[in-house]
């Protein structure tokens, strides 16, 4: 089983612009996922879309293992930490997701507030949008382990190992438009 990093993009109901969330989730091939992206997203119908996807096999020098749940828990977790910040001459905010090995929020955490984005994109007088839950600061939008986003169904039945590496390897990367529905088909075939 491999673990897959989306981001998705859909035009919504009488929404003007894109919209765009993050899904992760396991299974054999992207294809396999093509049902539970549309589960997840429903409203977006057809205009559901795949911008960018990842095969995560490696993060921070851990390699990623995909196993049946155990009540044993691995020492390091995998984060996703969604930031938001402002530059001037910019109109709007701007957003880094990023991935941390971590043996817990707190790490992931404190990895994210010492990133360029983070020390780059934060203006004293931008509006705050302070996510008191993390204690961060104003330019952290979101930060989940991935297995507490993963869908319950996933999160019971299998577990994210992280293990040291004994090389490094590349994460297979795709950005582009690619539609769920057609996806979908390709599985089918």
């Amino acid at each position: 089983m491999k673990l897959y990093y989306i981001i998705l993009g859909a035009t919504v109901g009488s929404r003007h612009t894109e919209q765009h969330d993050v899904y992760f989730g396991i299974a054999p091939a992207l294809e396999n996922l093509a049902a539970e992206l549309q589960k997840f997203w429903p409203e977006a119908g057809a205009t559901l879309h795949i911008d960018a996807y990842m095969e995560l096999r490696q993060i921070d020098g851990f390699d990623i293992h995909i196993t049946e749940k155990s009540v044993q828990q691995s020492e390091m977790q995998l984060f996703f930490v969604n930031l938001g910040g402002y530059q001037h001459g910019h109109f709007g905010e701007l957003h880094e997701q990023q991935l941390y090995a971590a043996p817990g929020l707190k790490g992931a955490l404190q990895r994210a507030k010492s990133s360029d984005f983070f020390k780059e994109k934060s203006m004293r007088k931008a509006p705050s949008h302070v996510d008191d839950r993390y204690r961060i600061s104003a330019d952290a939008d979101d930060a989940f382990a991935v297995e507490d986003i993963l869908p319950k169904e996933v999160r019971t039945r299998y577990d994210i190992r992280l293990q040291p590496a004994a090389a490094p390897v590349e994460n297979p990367y795709f950005v582009g438009y690619l539609r769920v529905d057609k996806l979908l088909n390709r599985k089918k075939q």
